[in-house]
């Protein structure tokens, strides 16, 4: 079965692990906690392409509870940050 790079779509925007200065920047900013950031589950081809990247360079995979920064672009605002914080993947019943 051949293998699809989900970084190679021109649709899909820049991700990258947030720092954890940029994480508590973050959370400051909006003064929330961590638990309240928009959710991305550890299952999202996103997440384990970035992992999967990670590991060839050697650097930690993304684990749960990590940050991950996405770089939008946008012809009126130029580049907009979104923060997702990876959550397990739960069955719904």
């Amino acid at each position: 079965m051949p293998r699809f790079n989900v970084f190679e779509n021109h649709m899909v925007p820049r991700h990258s692990l947030a720092t954890e200065e940029e994480t508590a920047a973050i959370l400051e900013k909006f003064k929330i906690i961590k638990t309240q950031l928009p959710k991305m589950l550890i299952i999202d081809p996103c997440v384990k392409a970035l992992s999967q990247q990670h590991k060839k360079e050697g650097k930690e995979q993304i684990q749960l509870g990590d940050v991950i920064r996405i770089d939008r672009e946008s012809p009126t605002a130029g580049v907009y940050h979104y923060y997702r914080l990876v959550i397990e993947d739960k069955p719904i019943y």
